[in-house]
């Protein structure tokens, strides 16, 4: 129901492990559904028995899902990526009437 960074989903993801997730903040940040992970709903155990049964069953929807999740993780967790965007961000309120 509640998921602080999503960190153990994002590590998951990096490893390639096409993941079922909860639609709640701040996993819906990164995952795509259908794409590079599957949703289901929080506390609806019959949606997520029937997402887990679709990747078992299709090793083709598992190597789609696993390989687009790798690809996100490094977009979104590589350190060199996330150093400039932070960089970005830290310009952006330098610049701003707040900043």
């Amino acid at each position: 129901l509640y998921e602080g960074l999503g960190i153990a989903l994002g590590e998951a993801m990096a490893a390639g492990l096409p993941c079922v997730a909860s639609r709640i903040r701040p996993l819906d940040e990164f995952v795509i559904d259908g794409v590079n992970g599957l949703f289901v709903p929080p506390r609806d155990p019959e949606v997520i028995a029937t997402k887990v049964l679709a990747l078992l069953k299709s090793n083709e929807l598992r190597i789609e899902i696993g390989g687009n999740a790798a690809n996100t993780a490094h977009d979104m967790f590589d350190p060199e990526i996330a150093v400039d965007k932070l960089i970005g961000i830290y310009k952006l309120s330098a610049h701003s009437p707040e900043g």
